[in-house]
């Protein structure tokens, strides 16, 4: 509750009927972690970065992330990621993912 709490969530002293704990709710605009997302075009590389990215693929259907290593370029919004990281998502070369630093 207090992780949700941080990211901007707040408790509307409700419960689930299905698990019985308390729902959370929040604008999407105010949860940190969109507002601090970016959507980057997929290059596959063989050796991954140094930095920390939680990485989503944009399926609804088929939704996947992964906690991974990456290389992100701003200048040409591509970002370069293991062979193992893209098909664990999901995505290849040129599909578009959401990532968020860490």
């Amino acid at each position: 509750m207090k992780l949700l709490e941080n990211e901007g969530f707040t408790c509307r002293n409700y419960v689930d009927i299905f698990d019985a704990g308390p729902t959370v709710e929040c604008d999407l605009r105010n949860i940190q972690a969109v507002r601090d997302s970016f959507r980057a075009q997929v290059a596959i590389a063989e050796h991954s970065s140094s930095q920390d990215y939680l990485v989503a693929n944009t399926s609804f259907e088929n939704f996947r992330a992964v906690a991974a290593k990456a290389a992100y370029d701003p200048a040409s919004g591509k970002v370069l990621l293991t062979v193992e990281a893209a098909q664990a998502l999901n995505v290849a070369e040129g599909d578009m993912v959401r990532m968020l630093a860490q």
